[in-house]
């Protein structure tokens, strides 16, 4: 609806004054801006500076439209803020979040562990990480929705057992050694750890993987170089002394003996002389295989240095037994060692102490079992004889 033409003439001249006519009331439904339209903005503003500088004359004051007015911009300009703060804060947690999201996803890949997370439901892994794939070969769309037991990975089956039983009775599998195989078929050995954590709702495990092959190869040669031999990779004097102990367990538990054994090589200082250390070096390496050969998996065999050696027969019931791998030792050193066009006849001495009948400790058998041996080589070398207190040696 239009205003008056009144109210339109005394809004023109410019002044101040009363309506000549009284403004028609208005339903609140029926105020609409298009009524404004046909007015210049001059004519506007002096209408509504009319209307508010004629609050007591004015109908429309007296029509609660102003009221009405001011009540819808209040809402509505409270709406605006509240929407333009809530917007505002719906933004910043969605940047929080995606900032969150972007430091897992770099923690997660640039990890040098293998993770991968699996459902406890079903034990389908459902994510891996990029050191997954570096260490275990495996792309991710090869292993997601399979389990580890499908994958192959384990090389024995108690490991995976180890975490299941550890998790199922509450505990966290930490820093635990075990074997893995790699999709070429490599063996891994890694580091494990493993706990039950919630993602996407539901109980999930995550598992950690550090890779140690390397590593623990180097251990092992460094542990290798600390108790063998160099040269004909035979446990040295440290592994024969860690392995006697073990075997003195062994007997006194099942009350059985142990022969400690010292043997010889005769003559090789000439062997090197006549055919050069090449050739000494060989009769050693020969000797070592063969004896190696005839005695059984629990006996240890060792260089101790140059010509000596030692041997450890575990789980000795009779003397008889003893004798009989002696002789078996001596016969398999006899056999002739081809060198170029040269043949070599190598020889051994051998002395026999017993525990615990010649001693209870390791260097008292040892000095025993080589006063028998330099007594058999004061008496013609090439022969095996047990401890005897009556023996008189005489040290080359």
């Amino acid at each position: 609806m239009m205003p008056s033409p009144a109210i339109a003439a005394t809004a023109t001249n410019g002044l101040i004054c009363k309506p000549v006519k009284k403004l028609e009331k208005m339903p609140v439904a029926n105020l609409t801006l298009s009524w404004w339209s046909p007015l210049s903005r001059s004519s506007a503003r002096r209408i509504v500076f009319l209307l508010i500088y004629s609050p007591h004359t004015s109908e429309f004051f007296k029509s609660g439209l102003v009221d009405a007015l001011a009540l819808i911009c209040y809402l509505s300009l409270s709406i605006l803020i509240t929407m333009s703060i809530s917007n505002l804060v719906s933004r910043r947690l969605l940047e929080d979040v995606k900032t969150e999201k972007e430091k897992y996803n770099t923690t997660f890949n640039s990890s040098p562990y293998a993770i991968m997370l699996t459902r406890l439901s079903d034990g389908k892994i459902f994510e891996v990480n990029t050191g997954f794939v570096l260490i275990s070969g495996y792309q991710p769309a090869e292993v997601i929705g399979k389990t580890s037991l499908e994958m192959d990975l384990w090389i024995r089956a108690e490991d995976r057992r180890v975490i299941t039983t550890a998790l199922a009775e509450g505990h966290e599998v930490n820093a635990v050694e075990m074997q893995f195989q790699a999709k070429n078929g490599r063996l891994i050995t890694g580091i494990v750890s493993s706990k039950i954590i919630i993602a996407h709702g539901e109980k999930c495990l995550v598992t950690s993987i550090s890779d140690i092959t390397e590593m623990n190869a180097i251990k092992n040669q460094l542990l290798a170089l600390a108790t063998h031999d160099s040269l004909t990779g035979l446990p040295n004097r440290i592994l024969f002394y860690d392995r006697f102990e073990i075997a003195k367990a062994g007997a006194q538990r099942n009350n059985q003996k142990i022969a400690v054994i010292s043997l010889d090589v005769d003559h090789l200082k000439e062997i090197n002389d006549g055919f050069g250390h090449d050739a000494g070096d060989k009769v050693l390496v020969t000797i070592s295989n063969r004896v190696s050969a005839v005695l059984r998996k629990m006996d240890t065999f060792a260089r101790f240095g140059g010509d000596e050696f030692m041997i450890l027969l575990t789980e000795v019931d009779t003397d008889t037994v003893v004798a009989q791998i002696a002789e078996k030792i001596q016969a398999a050193v006899a056999v002739p060692i081809d060198h170029g066009k040269n043949s070599i006849r190598v020889t051994a001495s051998t002395g026999i102490a017993l525990y615990p009948n010649d001693g209870s400790e390791i260097d008292e058998l040892i000095k025993k079992s080589d006063q028998v041996m330099y007594h058999v080589k004061n008496n013609g070398r090439n022969n095996v004889q047990f401890y005897n207190p009556s023996f008189q040696i005489v040290y080359e």
